[in-house]
């Protein structure tokens, strides 16, 4: 992102980037351009105008770290439906990590935020099957540019109890054998 001392060049920002408001502290939503060249800002139910300089970039990384944080700030979820810990109610030895299916609401998400929430998905579902016993589970990653596939296996490689992956469904999808 393109700035100048202390500017924002807000054509630089992604409708629905997290921005912190200076000296308030308040974080909110970047929500495109007004009229009068401030950028609004979705705080809450609210659409707050504010110079560009006196916006800060929070970065996903910062958000994933301390999203429960932003929880108990704000009345409204900076990423809708974000589970404070990702669980499931059934286990199914399948997960579509395609965003739609994933997440519908973070479809026009930032694509490093939609990434993010990926892995930790991703991740959760291994340390579910592994806790499960479970011998067999695939990852759907998709076909696309290969950068989700690229971030699956290389995430797999964290887990002791990975045996093998195995590419499958024409390479869109990672078979996952695990040991105990």
């Amino acid at each position: 992102m393109k700035t100048t001392p202390n500017r924002i060049n807000l054509t630089d920002l992604w409708i629905g980037d997290i921005l912190r408001i200076q000296p308030s502290g308040k974080i909110g939503k970047y929500e495109g351009i007004g009229k009068n060249g401030k950028a609004r800002i979705k705080y809450g139910k609210k659409i707050l105008l504010i110079e560009s300089e006196r916006l800060e970039v929070i970065t996903d990384i910062e958000i994933q770290k301390n999203h429960e944080l932003f929880l108990e700030k704000h009345a409204e979820p900076l990423i809708p439906n974000l589970p404070k810990t990702p669980t499931y109610t059934s286990f199914k030895n399948e997960l579509d990590l395609h965003i739609i299916k994933l997440n519908p609401d973070l479809e026009n998400a930032h694509p490093q935020m939609i990434l993010d929430h990926q892995l930790v998905m991703c991740r959760a579902f291994i340390n579910d099957a592994i806790e499960k016993k479970k011998n067999v589970v695939t990852i759907i990653h998709g076909k696309g540019t290969g950068a989700l596939k690229e971030e699956v296996l290389h995430l797999l490689k964290e887990f002791a109890n990975v045996r093998f992956a195995i590419s499958v469904n024409g390479d869109g999808a990672q078979e996952v054998w695990l040991k105990y």
